[in-house]
């Protein structure tokens, strides 16, 4: 069978691009000029206002760095959502996941001592994936064994986190340091506090220097969910699953295990997302860290219809 030309796979690719940005890019544009119109019978300047916005976000290498540090956990949390997505599942949950994902690795992080960098931060990583996926598991094995619909387990579930989180923040995990009266824990080690590209590359003083480490994971990551989705058998199964379970029953897939297992992963994707943005972790609040997160996550597998790589543009026009 012959192969396509270049020139019909880059067309399509094309095509496949507009498909993806065009909706996006509509809703954007129409929230700006709303946005203008507002201001304008407000009496202020739409101009001066987005300006400002601008500078904010993208003006030096000080607000890239702000940019992109807080941008980080709400792509790893669209990546869990839209991934639970294709199979199917509602997985609202990514905000305990998250939190559950923050509290372990922090723990990780100012406990375990005696590490180089090389080791304490990968460990302190993948432990709040670890914690995100069990906390993940649970949805799954209640939607699979009782039939309780993850939509209403995972909204309780993520409560059950944030006030668990509290409790250990403000208890046995709490920082004991003389005229703290926040409930945070201690500030993790300088061996696992994730800095930025430059400091890891020596050149700090650099505009790629600036980039944090997390964001470029966060893109390793996406990349490694695509690749998983779409070009394993497993990524195959839980498409399968999730455009129709009765079809992959039928054909021998199970179901089971696949929503059980989708859930475990989008789950581990949250729990990073709990590590990759606070380079020190030195107040892990689950009401400080969560709050806005988990409904900014559902809105991203919105632009993920239908690649994952949509998770990323609206996290820049976003600020907590």
């Amino acid at each position: 069978m012959p192969k396509p030309a270049p020139q019909k796979m880059v067309l399509e690719w094309l095509r496949a691009l507009w498909r993806a940005v065009n909706v996006p890019l509509v809703a954007v544009l129409l929230a700006l000029v709303l946005g203008a119109l507002l201001l304008v019978l407000s009496g202020y300047s739409p101009w001066l206002a987005y300006s400002e916005l601008y500078i904010g976000a993208f003006g030096d290498s000080q607000a890239w760095q702000r940019t992109l540090e807080k941008a980080t956990p709400l792509i790893f949390s669209g990546l869990a959502v839209a991934f639970a997505f294709k199979a199917g599942l509602f997985n609202i949950g990514a905000q305990g996941q998250l939190v559950f994902g923050a509290l372990v690795s922090a723990v990780v992080g100012f406990s375990v001592t005696g590490l180089p960098a090389l080791l304490h931060i990968p460990l302190a990583i993948l432990a709040g994936g670890i914690a995100g996926a069990l906390y993940g598991a649970i949805p799954g094995a209640l939607k699979t064994y009782t039939g309780a619909h993850e939509v209403i387990t995972t909204i309780m579930l993520n409560y059950i986190a944030l006030n668990i989180t509290d409790y250990l923040a403000n208890g046995p995990f709490k920082d004991t340091t003389p005229g703290n009266v926040v409930a945070r824990t201690p500030r993790v080690l300088e061996s696992a506090q994730i800095g930025s590209v430059g400091q890891i590359l020596g050149v700090p003083d650099s505009f790629f220097g600036s980039v944090p480490f997390g964001f470029i994971l966060a893109i390793l990551v996406a990349a490694v969910t695509w690749w998983l989705l779409w070009r394993t058998t497993l990524g195959y199964e839980i498409r399968t699953v999730g455009q129709n379970a009765d079809a992959a029953k039928y054909a021998g897939m199970k179901v089971a295990r696949t929503v059980i297992l989708t859930m475990i992963l989008s789950g581990f994707l949250a729990g990073m997302g709990g590590r990759s943005r606070h380079r020190e972790l030195s107040a892990v609040s689950s009401r400080a860290l969560t709050l806005v997160w988990d409904l900014m996550a559902l809105r991203l597998p919105c632009w993920a219809k239908p690649a994952l790589s949509g998770s990323f543009p609206p996290l820049f026009w976003w600020e907590p």
